[in-house]
C-alpha cells in the first residue's frame, strides 16, 4: 500500500488486476476497472472519499502509468454506471476502461 492510504502500490495492484482478469476469462468472476480522474497530489484525499462509496470487495490502486484505478469486483459492465454515479456524488470523476480503451466517462465535479 502507498503509505498512509488505502491505495495499493502499482506492483501489488497490477498482480491483483491480472488475477481478477484471469478469473473473469475463466468465468469464475466478473469485474470492471475504472480510472479515477484525479491528479496524484490528491490521491490520499480521493482514497478517503472513495471509501465512503466503495464496497469492501472493491480495490483501489495505482498502475505503472501513475494513474489511480478501482477494481469493482463482482460487477458486470452494465452495472458500472451505478458505481460511477455514486463516486461522482462525492465529487470524483471516473472513466470505465476496457482493454485499455475508455468506454464511458463521468466528469469531475
Amino acid at each position: 500500500f502507498i503509505p498512509d492510504t488505502n491505495i495499493m502500490s502499482a506492483e501489488a495492484f497490477r498482480e491483483t488486476l491480472i488475477n481478477y482478469q484471469q478469473a473473469e476469462t475463466e468465468g469464475l468472476a466478473e469485474c470492471v476497472v475504472l480510472k479515477v480522474l484525479v491528479s496524484a497530489e490528491y490521491y490520499r484525499e480521493a482514497g478517503l472519499r472513495l471509501m465512503e462509496t466503495l464496497r469492501d470487495s472493491d480495490i483501489l490502486g495505482v498502475l505503472e502509468d501513475g494513474s489511480l484505478y478501482i477494481i469493482l469486483a463482482n460487477t458486470k459492465k452494465e452495472e458500472a454506471i451505478y458505481a460511477m454515479k455514486r463516486i461522482e456524488g462525492v465529487g470524483i470523476g471516473t472513466e470505465y476502461v476496457e482493454d485499455g480503451v475508455v468506454c464511458l466517462r463521468t466528469d469531475r465535479i
